[in-house]
């Protein structure tokens, strides 16, 4: 057996596949619950000009269509940090970082 590898300390049964694609990539699941009920989370009027795009650290990445959004999320960092934990049942993000991209021409 080559030395750089290394068996697997955990019951090999089956499982979900949520729970595989969670351990690749941690926070993936919370973030496609979070895409999925993003109109809830965030109301109306800031899910027509933003999306969550990432969930890594705590910190999730909403990419807003205008710089004006980014701000207003900046006001409502606390608030929407708070929406999303409870949209979730876990303390899952901790902080939001805005990022500004331009709408896709259709």
């Amino acid at each position: 057996m080559p030395e750089h590898y290394k068996p697997l300390r955990e019951d090999r049964g089956p499982r979900r596949v949520g729970e595989s694609i969670e351990q690749l990539r941690p926070g993936s699941t919370a973030l496609s619950s979070l895409q999925q009920r993003w109109t809830e989370v965030a109301g109306d009027a800031l899910a027509a000009h933003a999306r969550p795009t990432k969930l890594a650290g705590g910190t999730l990445v909403i990419t807003v269509d205008d710089p004006a959004w980014a701000s207003q999320l900046k006001w409502l960092e606390g608030d929407l940090v708070t929406r999303c934990n409870d949209a979730l049942g876990t303390i899952a993000v901790t902080a939001t970082r805005a990022v500004v991209r331009a709408p896709r021409s259709t």
